[in-house]
């Protein structure tokens, strides 16, 4: 993402190159915002930790690469498409003990392969 000053300044090297480079940036700014939410101090209820569409909720085995495939979880999976803000947050409290990346394809998210096939972390 552009930094502002840049984009104005490449104005000054082309009107096209600087109208994309401060379209670019706005966008940016777009896809990357931060706003305020008010989450519900309540154990009996979890808050989404991101915008977009629960599009499955399912019990699944956990996950092979971290030697959990013998428990079963409930996965809920959610779909965020470039409109939605992506900002991932934290909806209960806990503790994270390990961290796994797993790198990977970069199917469309839209569908249910991409959850086992893509990058993730």
């Amino acid at each position: 993402m552009p930094c502002p000053a840049i984009s104005t300044s490449g104005l000054l090297l082309s009107k096209l190159l600087g109208i994309l480079l401060i379209t670019l940036t706005i966008w940016g700014y777009y896809f990357f915002r931060g706003p305020e939410r008010v989450s519900i101090e309540d154990d009996n209820y979890f808050v989404s930790p991101a915008d977009g569409v629960v599009s499955n909720i399912s019990e699944v085995q956990g996950p092979h690469e971290l030697k959990m495939e013998n428990e079963k979880y409930t996965k809920v999976s959610i779909f965020m498409n470039v409109f939605n803000c992506h900002v991932n947050r934290v909806p209960c409290s806990g503790k994270i003990n390990q961290i796994f990346y797993k790198p990977g394809k970069y199917i469309n998210a839209s569908l249910d392969k991409a959850s086992d096939e893509n990058e993730r972390n």
